[in-house]
């Protein structure tokens, strides 16, 4: 079993597809059908998706094991694109998060650290039931905010990797949990394209009450484990491509999901998260995969 779809229900997560299952069957079926050393891949989606609301069921559109052409590009199927189709031969273990997050934003941006506390207790339990498989993360929008959480929660090193697709969260924040001694190895790429500013700005305009300062897409933090790749130039679409990477243009001035849609990103995220070398970010960095000069000092 490739695909393990979870709900965040009460404080913790179950089974989404066959609630009947305990999450201890759940979690013992993927330990018993995971290749060694393959990796554990944690999507987070963003606002306006709720498990209990029909239309907005992330796990029969971006979670689902094939994209239906009938909906939204922005609704494309994560797992399908990054090689996991909920069988015994994809990559490792994709494990699909959905969670409540319609609403008023500021009530989704609160709800979304809970979420993030009760996703660090599953990844400590996931940790201690499959050690050598290394445990990764992809998030976009409010996602990210529930993928910070997480991490600042963590009180052992046990996420290796995470990309930040679009990140609806502020600089803060990340700078809260880049303190926290179990992620000074955890290796983060925020992918913020200029199409987003606009929704950046709304974020902070949103939550001005909170007076947590500007959004991580307005000013990355500074560190030596995280990466920011803008997309905002031709001279770095074309360095991406020179490396094999052909990452389409900006379409829409304004676009809140291009971080995953454009042409080519989902591929490059495919190899960073299970390629068959997967190093890690900053390696991949130097040796030209993502260019050095985008890479934060």
């Amino acid at each position: 079993m490739g695909l393990l779809n979870l709900n965040f229900r009460e404080g913790s997560f179950l089974p989404a597809l066959d609630p009947s299952h305990s999450m201890a069957t759940a979690l013992g079926d993927a330990a018993r059908n995971i290749a060694p050393g393959s990796p554990i891949v944690v999507l987070l989606h963003g606002f306006r998706y709720d498990p209990d609301v029909p239309s907005a069921n992330p796990h029969t559109r971006l979670y689902a094991n094939q994209t239906d052409p009938k909906l939204p590009k922005r609704q494309k199927s994560w797992p399908t694109a990054l090689g996991f189709r909920g069988l015994y031969e994809d990559p490792g273990l994709c494990i699909a998060l959905g969670w409540p997050a319609r609403g008023r934003l500021a009530d989704a941006y609160d709800r979304a650290g809970q979420v993030g506390l009760a996703l660090a207790d599953l990844l400590t339990a996931l940790a201690a039931l499959l050690p050598g498989h290394p445990i990764k993360l992809m998030a976009h929008s409010l996602g990210a905010r529930v993928a910070l959480c997480c991490l600042n929660a963590l009180n052992a090193p046990h996420v290796a990797q995470a990309i930040l697709l679009a990140p609806a969260e502020f600089k803060s924040v990340a700078e809260r949990m880049l303190a926290n001694p179990a992620t000074q190895n955890t290796e983060i790429l925020q992918i913020s394209p200029k199409e987003n500013r606009l929704f950046d700005t709304i974020l902070v305009h949103s939550l001005r009450r909170k007076a947590c300062g500007t959004a991580l897409g307005q000013s990355p933090p500074a560190a030596p484990n995280w990466l920011s790749l803008n997309l905002d130039t031709a001279s770095e679409l074309k360095q991406l491509a020179s490396l094999g990477h052909a990452v389409s243009p900006r379409g829409a001035p304004i676009c809140h999901w291009s971080a995953y849609l454009r042409g080519g990103l989902m591929e490059l995220y495919t190899e960073l998260l299970i390629g068959p070398n997967r190093r890690s970010f900053r390696s991949v960095a130097e040796s030209g995969v993502i260019p050095s000069a985008l890479a934060a000092e």
